[in-house]
């Protein structure tokens, strides 16, 4: 990574990367051809565009090859893909498909080629397309299609679209009581990029921006209070479901295809879903139109849409700007619409009429939404800032808090980031660095004394010979397991020492040494992430307990039949924590329980119980097992009740069983991800999110990984120091047995 010092490891990620996508050109038909590589979305009608579209320019130049390199189509996933690609310093892709909120980033981290010396027609572009793309006065990506948040509505309820905001939901109100429909209005508003879209068409309806012109965070402005306000009065006056704090777009599309909703805010990919009467109840009985204004707004769509640009380190960037040129053109453009629903970014082909019969949204009604299209800040640090205040949004929405002080904080949480990122990197002083040194040879003589002190106790000489030769068979793997686990260790520990920011390699990466800690120690959110990992762990582990010692003495008791019984006992722990999750989260989607901050707890809880409790059984089961019954005889023979018989005899001889499950499941429930991630995102707001995830939304999200590593190494620290605490009580309960 340029500016960010020197690493192995960056040499072997980009090794590694030009071996999985490819390198240089090939021999065609005796001829030698450049070969570029293009990444992005490749499935489904747009894939097989795409496909058409490379074949026809490869006709076109002849002494060009392209090479479709596949990439997720979930946008996160590209981007974390794109981050390493680009990261490690891989030559290939050439050519990259953006999300309209990535070319800042890319552009800021020197990642991409700025387009001006091709020559690119700006005004070929819709204005606010080519604003997106820009970063300090360059254009860095070339549209490839445009999307625009839409309003539909359906045209048998109401007989035309909502010129304001406040007959919106007066339409909404009205319709839902005459054609007893069960929403008013569906939209995109759990926790995630979707929400800050719908909340930013809201907020330009109401006079209101996140930025302003200079990049200054303006989002606790009056106006913005406003829009919040109308959004949560509209979820808690029935208007907007409560459920829609746990929808994206595909949640709304259903609920309004299956005639469930008068309004819907979502983006235009939807149009010709809703219009397949094979599906759609409401197919032919809508239309669209932009977001309504309110009083000193004006009506507004989110931007969105994909572009294309070129890696910096590329080494053939002329050929790339041709192939970029030809997918962008008009005619490319046209069939892109035709085939795959893509809108072009050129306005010219609105109002050509060459869009008429291509499109599913008649032209001029697409038109009218693009052109009041708005981008989301343009800044590298766009997916942090957007991350703090969809917290704040979403807290608001869910009734933790009034939308002025919501957004009051998400105000200081971005101006905060945005300082951090602009200003200039902490570098920690000589004497820190020496006191780390000191700390350091301090930790290394106490181990090395430690070690020698007990050699000296127990010369090796004096070692049973079975015992050295143990050793000796061991050592490979114990040589493996420090190579896999203490050396990725060892470097999270160095790395949450810097202050480490992808999205700035320019920066470098300095030592700022327990800065990163001290910002922790600083926010509120890690606390509550770790009161909420603490809550979860205490919750599920007692729970997992108790039931899975009754089910392990049930067990115990089985006669006949005893194997199937514990095969379908173990069925839960069989199956993935994902689709565990799901099955949860299904189970209580239409509840409500899932959007609110203390019931959010009872899914988690008893999804993780369900799944673990027949593990712990299993554990206890086989403690059971290894108790002589004839000390139950005696204790029969002395009088003893099953109570007392548990209390005197099965507890204290399954104690080191009980330890062995305490350790397990409180080591799993401190680390839990997956589980949270599925069912809830850590929501609503952050009221369910662990330590663990907050770090994955750091260090990929956020892309800090020095904060990141820090946030690893807490979660680390909190693990050992149970497992400390944990093996001296097993030790305990081996002495007493």
């Amino acid at each position: 990574m340029r500016g960010a010092g020197g690493g192995g490891w960056r040499v072997a990620a980009a090794a590694a990367a030009a071996l999985a996508i490819g390198c240089g050109g090939d021999d065609h038909a005796g001829a030698r051809r450049v070969r570029l590589r293009l990444s992005g979305s490749a499935v489904g009608a747009e894939g097989a565009v795409l496909a058409t579209q490379l074949r026809r320019f490869e006709a076109l130049h002849p002494d060009l090859a392209v090479e479709v390199v596949p990439s997720p189509d979930a946008a996160d996933q590209r981007h974390q893909m794109y981050v390493q690609w680009l990261n490690a310093g891989a030559e290939t892709p050439d050519v990259l498909q953006l999300d309209v909120i990535w070319t800042a980033e890319l552009a800021a981290a020197g990642w991409i080629l700025a387009l001006d010396r091709f020559g690119v027609d700006a005004g070929a572009y819709f204005p606010a397309v080519l604003a997106a793309n820009r970063w300090q006065g360059h254009l860095y990506a070339a549209p490839l299609f445009v999307d625009a948040g839409m309003l539909y509505y359906r045209t048998d309820l109401v007989d035309h679209a909502p010129a304001s905001l406040d007959e919106l939901v007066a339409m909404a109100r009205q319709a839902k009581a005459a054609h007893r429909i069960r929403h008013g209005l569906v939209v995109q508003a759990a926790r995630y990029e979707g929400l800050v879209t719908v909340f930013l068409e809201i907020l330009t309806a109401h006079g209101g921006a996140i930025a302003d012109g200079d990049g200054r965070v303006v989002v606790d402005s009056e106006p913005a209070a406003r829009a919040l306000g109308f959004l949560r009065d509209a979820v808690q006056g029935g208007v907007v479901p409560t459920l829609a704090l746990g929808w994206q777009e595909e949640d709304a599309r259903l609920a309004f295809q299956n005639g469930d909703a008068v309004f819907m805010r979502n983006w235009p990919y939807a149009y010709p879903l809703l219009q397949d009467a094979n599906k759609s109840k409401v197919a032919g009985r809508f239309a669209v139109a932009p977001m309504p204004a309110a009083a000193g707004g004006r009506p507004a769509a989110a931007l969105g849409g994909a572009q294309l640009a070129i890696n910096a380190r590329s080494r053939h960037p002329d050929a790339a700007w041709q192939l970029i040129a030809f997918l962008t053109a008009p005619e490319q453009q046209l069939e892109r619409a035709r085939v795959a629903g893509e809108y072009p970014p050129s306005p010219a082909l609105y109002r050509s009429g060459a869009l008429d019969r291509i499109l599913p949204v008649p032209p001029a009604d697409a038109l009218r939404v693009i052109e009041r299209a708005v981008p989301r800040p343009v800044t590298p640090i766009y997916a942090e800032l957007s991350t703090a205040l969809q917290i704040q949004l979403h807290r608001a929405l869910s009734g933790q808090v009034a939308p002025g002080p919501a957004l009051a904080t998400a105000a200081d949480d971005m101006r905060r980031i945005a300082a951090d990122a602009t200003g200039p990197a902490p570098v920690a002083g000589t004497g820190e660095r020496a006191a780390f040194a000191l700390v350091a040879l301090a930790a290394v003589a106490i181990a090395a004394t430690r070690a020698a002190r007990g050699w000296r106790r127990r010369p090796a000489s004096t070692l049973p010979s079975e015992e050295r030769h143990g050793w000796l068979l061991v050592a490979p793997a114990v040589a493996v397991v420090a190579a896999i686990a203490v050396f990725p260790l060892a470097w999270t520990a160095w790395e949450s020492l810097h202050a480490h920011d992808l999205r700035m390699p320019a920066r470098g990466r300095p030592f700022v040494g327990v800065a990163e800690y001290a910002a922790l120690a600083a926010s509120a959110r890690f606390w509550a992430a770790l009161a909420h990992t603490l809550l979860f762990a205490i919750a599920t582990v007692t729970l997992e307990l108790g039931l899975g010692l009754g089910l392990a003495l049930l067990l115990h008791r089985v006669g006949r039949g005893r194997g199937a019984v514990r095969a379908l006992t173990l069925l839960p722990w069989a199956i993935p924590t994902v689709v565990a999750a799901l099955i949860w989260r299904f189970l209580f989607a239409d509840t409500g329980w899932l959007v609110d901050p203390i019931r959010a707890w009872g899914p988690l809880i008893l999804a993780d119980v369900w799944k673990t409790t027949p593990f712990a059984a299993l554990l206890l089961l086989a403690g059971l097992q290894g108790i002589d019954e004839t000390l139950y005889d005696a204790a029969r023979t002395d009088g003893a009740s099953a109570w007392q018989q548990l209390v005197h005899v099965t507890l204290p001889l399954l104690k080191p069983a009980l330890l062995v499950v305490l350790v397990f499941r409180t080591l799993d429930a401190v680390r839990v991800f997956d589980l949270v991630f599925v069912a809830t995102g850590g929501g609503p707001g952050t009221a369910t999110e662990p330590i663990s995830l907050y770090a994955f939304t750091t260090l990929l999200g956020d892309l800090r990984f020095g904060r990141g590593s820090a946030l690893s190494m807490v979660v680390f620290a909190l693990a050992f120091g149970l497992a400390l605490v944990y093996v001296r009580l097993l030790r305990g309960a081996g002495d007493e047995r």
